[in-house]
C-alpha cells in the first residue's frame, strides 16, 4: 500500500473524499491517504510553482517540515496551475525530485474522454431532422465564460498555448454583430447578461443552451487531449459547438464537418458569416455527426471504469515508481 498526504487543497480531485472524486479507484490501485505528512510515502500538491495567492507552501518549507527525501507529486487538471511539461523534474541533492501528472506531462490526459468524460450523460441523444431546429432560424450563439483582462499569453514548450484571447475576441465580435449573447463574470459593462457559475449551474446551463442554435465552447488552452466538459455539454444542450480543433487531437474522435472549427477561419467575423450562410440541412448533418460521437461513447464505454480509471491507473503507477525511486 502506497500512502500520500496532500500539502495543498485537493478538493474536487481524486485525492479528496468528495463524492465522485475518484478516491475509491485509488484504493483499488493500492493508493491510500495517510493520516499525517510524517507517515506518508510521498506528498501531493495541486500547484507548481506554488503561488503566493494559493493556500500552499514553498518547496523548501515542505522538505524542511516533512523530510528532505519525501518525493512530491504535482497532480492537477488545471493547465495554468502547472505549466511544466517534463514528467519528472530533477532536483539537486539532497532535495527529493518532483513528478507530474498534469495536462503537459502526457500521463493524465490520455484521450479526449479521460478526465471530463463524465459530462457525457445518459440517455443517448436522438438525432435531429430539419423540422426540429426552430432555434436555428435566429442563428443565435451563446458564449458562457469568464472574461480574462490583460495579456493572457501562456507559454509551454516555447509555444503560446493560450485560447482565452481568441475565444474572447470571437465572443466580442459576435456580440458586436448582434449574433452572440455572452454570460459570465468580469466582462466590460453592458456585455454580459448574467453569471455563468454558482450552485446548480450545470442544470441551468443546459436550460440556457436549449434556446440557442450554437454554443461558443472553445477551451482555455490548446494541447493534446485537453478536451473538457464544454463540447459535450454543448451537444447535450442541443447546440452545434463552435470549437477550436487545431493542434489538440479532437479529430481523433470527431469527424471533419461536425462542429464548426473556428481555427479554419481567417477572422472572427468570417465565423458568423459562415453561420449566416449555413443551410438547415448542413446544420442537421453537422449536429448529427456530433451526436453520433456523443452516443458512440455512451454505447461503448463506462467512463468511470474505462477512461478515468485508465488515467488514474497511470497516476498510481507513477506514485509507486516515485516511492521505489524508479523515476529519478
Amino acid at each position: 500500500m502506497i500512502t500520500y498526504y496532500p500539502v495543498t487543497d485537493v478538493k474536487y480531485t481524486p485525492f479528496s473524499f468528495d463524492k465522485g472524486s475518484g478516491h475509491e479507484l485509488f484504493e483499488e490501485f493500492g493508493i491510500r491517504r495517510a493520516e499525517s505528512p510524517q507517515r506518508c510515502d510521498l506528498l501531493v500538491a495541486t500547484h507548481y510553482p506554488f503561488f503566493s495567492s494559493k493556500p500552499a507552501v514553498r518547496l523548501q518549507h515542505l522538505w524542511l517540515n516533512y523530510g528532505l527525501r519525501k518525493p512530491l507529486l504535482v497532480w492537477t487538471i488545471e493547465p495554468r496551475y502547472c505549466p511544466v511539461s517534463p514528467q519528472t523534474l530533477k532536483r539537486p541533492w539532497p532535495l527529493a525530485p518532483v513528478s507530474f501528472a498534469t495536462l503537459y506531462s502526457g500521463n493524465l490526459f490520455i484521450d479526449n474522454y479521460s478526465v471530463y468524460g463524465y459530462a457525457i450523460r445518459r440517455p443517448e441523444l436522438r438525432l435531429v431532422d430539419t423540422g426540429e431546429v426552430r432555434s436555428f432560424n435566429k442563428r443565435r450563439t451563446i458564449a458562457l465564460m469568464t472574461y480574462q483582462p490583460g495579456d493572457t499569453t501562456f507559454m509551454v514548450d516555447g509555444q503560446d498555448r493560450d485560447l482565452y484571447a481568441f475565444r474572447q475576441g470571437l465572443a466580442l465580435a459576435g456580440h458586436k454583430l448582434g449574433q452572440c449573447d455572452i454570460m459570465g463574470r468580469n466582462w466590460p459593462a453592458g456585455i454580459s447578461l448574467g453569471e455563468s457559475r454558482g450552485a446548480g449551474w450545470m442544470e441551468e446551463k443546459q436550460k440556457l443552451l436549449q434556446g440557442y442554435a450554437f454554443n461558443l465552447c472553445i477551451e482555455n488552452t490548446n494541447y493534446d487531449y485537453y478536451c473538457t466538459e464544454k463540447i459535450w455539454q454543448a451537444i447535450h444542450g442541443g447546440c452545434l459547438p463552435i470549437y477550436y480543433g487545431k493542434g489538440n487531437r479532437i479529430y481523433d474522435d470527431f469527424p471533419r464537418e461536425s462542429f464548426i472549427d473556428a481555427a479554419d477561419f481567417s477572422s472572427y467575423e468570417d465565423v458568423y458569416e459562415y453561420i449566416n450562410d449555413m443551410t438547415v440541412l448542413e446544420y442537421c448533418e453537422r449536429m448529427n455527426r456530433c451526436i453520433s460521437v456523443y452516443n458512440g461513447y455512451l454505447a461503448n464505454h463506462d467512463w468511470w471504469r474505462d477512461s478515468f480509471a485508465k488515467s488514474l491507473g497511470r497516476t498510481a503507477e507513477l506514485m509507486r515508481a516515485m516511492v521505489a525511486g524508479d523515476v529519478f
